[in-house]
């Protein structure tokens, strides 16, 4: 028993002297424990101190959207004071509605999500709109919980007006530069520009389509992969090297086909060091020009050929009158070996008489007197004559006539002379085994068509543009005067002209007379 009473004694020694070293540590870790919360007070100062030196505008809200902190410039925006602002929430503080019904949003986002938020706000002062930019942040707690959120706003209204105003002037130039490009499509010339290798970096509507005309690689997407540089043959090639080369063209004419273009290159520069970036090309379309130039030059020839027949026709025909009637005159009384002869110098003279009364109907003020005619009459009067002229030669001759025909206002005799020429050439087109002739009427709304159908030997194309000039003819016996009268038969009816042939296959002339 004794025993058990000293071991019961040795361990209430024990325990007392454990009790004594955990009332030791504990004074170590309250003093410790003293020493920190006195740091991390120490440290909220310091922090809250920074934050309220600073010029931004910082705020702590708990989870009920209520003020925490404040700092000095904080308060300042709000015109507040700091001690008035902690512990209440904006609509106790009567700030605006309008901006802090989409921030308390985002306040409880942060707190629900955890994750920050930033936005920019337009907020009306007593002293103006000013644009006003907020970050939220989580603060988190011990168990990762949100248990306030840190804001910072500052004042963003410098930055943001000069946001807009880059914004408009950016929106100014991308209007500017639409009106350019639309400026450039529209513009009736071709524009393309060039890098320094001769590739196209910018190109107008009337480019895109002048250059597959030139060549069939120029096609979508491909237009920006070939260089007109190597184009030495194709789309003014040697003019853009050229003007690569530092050179500037101006007008220069360049032809492809039946087509004439012309052509102006720039280069264009650096600035500041003036090296050769590029190149800038104009194409202008200049075909119609060159028709009528070519037009001109023709009317100019009539008009003098009609000065010539007017001066001097009548003064041959009358001579010629008297010629003829002694000679008619002398065959009848002569006899039967020398009539051949007298016949074969009035059909000379008769010839002469032909080409004097062509003459007088390309004179420029000649007097047509036009009356209201039926084409499709003319054409029915004058078939027997083309019929018997055809049948000479073993050609099929046939009409297509519209079913019905208005009247216009025609000279009946011209119109007939220009039938009979228009066949006359037709036949002399063709061989033995091309005997086909046809003439047709059509109607339209606008315009009544004549066309004159062969499948003779057609017209080679270099000689379309002459076959209407004075005395161009591909005849060893023509005088090149039956096309031209033909033409100016047309032009007295205020009538177009059009030729289409194929050399070997035949020939169509499609004359067109308005409408009254």
């Amino acid at each position: 028993m004794l025993e058990l009473i000293e071991d019961y004694i040795e361990k209430l020694k024990n325990v007392d002297n454990q009790l004594e070293s955990l009332m030791s540590d504990r004074k170590l870790i309250e003093t410790e424990l003293s020493a920190l919360t006195k740091a991390i007070k120490n440290q909220s100062k310091v922090f809250g101190t920074i934050v309220s030196l600073t010029h931004d505008c910082s705020f702590i809200f708990d989870q009920n959207g209520r003020f925490t902190y404040a700092s000095i410039a904080g308060a300042q925006l709000l015109g507040l004071k700091q001690i008035d602002i902690i512990g209440k929430s904006w609509r106790e503080l009567g700030l605006p509605r309008e901006v802090m019904i989409p921030f308390e949003a985002h306040l409880k986002s942060v707190f629900l999500l955890g994750t920050a938020i930033s936005n920019v706000a337009k907020v009306v002062f007593p002293y103006g709109i000013r644009y006003m930019e907020y970050y939220l942040s989580p603060i988190m707690g011990k168990h990762l919980t949100v248990d306030a959120v840190f804001c910072v706003a500052r004042d963003v209204t410098q930055h943001k007006e000069a946001e807009t105003v880059q914004q408009q002037l950016t929106l100014q130039y991308l209007h500017e530069a639409q009106r350019l490009q639309q400026l450039i499509d529209t513009a009736p010339m071709a524009i393309v520009t060039v890098d320094s290798e001769g590739f196209i970096t910018a190109i107008n509507q009337a480019a895109i389509d002048f250059l597959p005309r030139i060549s069939e690689q120029f096609k979508g997407r491909n237009l920006y992969r070939v260089s007109l540089k190597s184009q030495e043959d194709q789309c003014g090639g040697a003019i853009i090297t050229r003007a690569l080369d530092g050179e500037e063209i101006k007008s220069c004419l360049f032809k492809h086909n039946d087509q004439h273009y012309l052509i102006s290159a720039y280069p264009t520069r650096d600035k500041n060091t003036g090296a050769i970036l590029g190149a800038m090309a104009f194409y202008q379309d200049i075909t119609e020009v060159e028709k009528l130039r070519k037009q001109l030059a023709r009317l100019d020839r009539l008009n003098l050929i009609g000065e010539m027949a007017a001066g001097v026709a009548h003064e041959i025909r009358n001579p010629m009158t008297v010629v003829m009637g002694y000679l008619q005159m002398l065959s009848a009384r002569s006899d039967t070996s020398r009539k051949d002869k007298y016949d074969i110098i009035m059909e000379e003279l008769n010839r002469i008489n032909s080409i004097v009364t062509d003459f007088l109907s390309l004179a420029k003020n000649k007097l047509v007197e036009k009356e209201a005619n039926n084409l499709n009459d003319i054409i029915q009067s004058i078939y027997p004559l083309i019929s018997a002229d055809a049948m000479k030669n073993n050609i099929d001759v046939q009409l297509d006539l519209a079913s019905e025909m208005p009247e216009l206002l025609l000279n009946e005799k011209e119109i007939k002379q220009l039938i009979l020429n228009l066949s006359r050439n037709a036949f002399e087109a063709m061989t033995a085994k091309q005997n086909r002739f046809c003439i047709t009427t059509r109607v339209y709304t606008d315009r009544i068509e004549l066309i004159t159908t062969d499948n003779g030997c057609g017209i080679e194309p270099q000689y379309l543009e002459k076959i209407f000039d004075p005395f161009f003819t591909t005849k060893d016996n023509g005088t090149g005067l039956g096309l031209a009268v033909c033409l100016s038969i047309i032009e007295r009816h205020q009538g177009t002209v059009e030729i289409q042939s194929e050399v070997g296959k035949g020939t169509s002339v499609i004359i067109s007379f308005m409408r009254p």
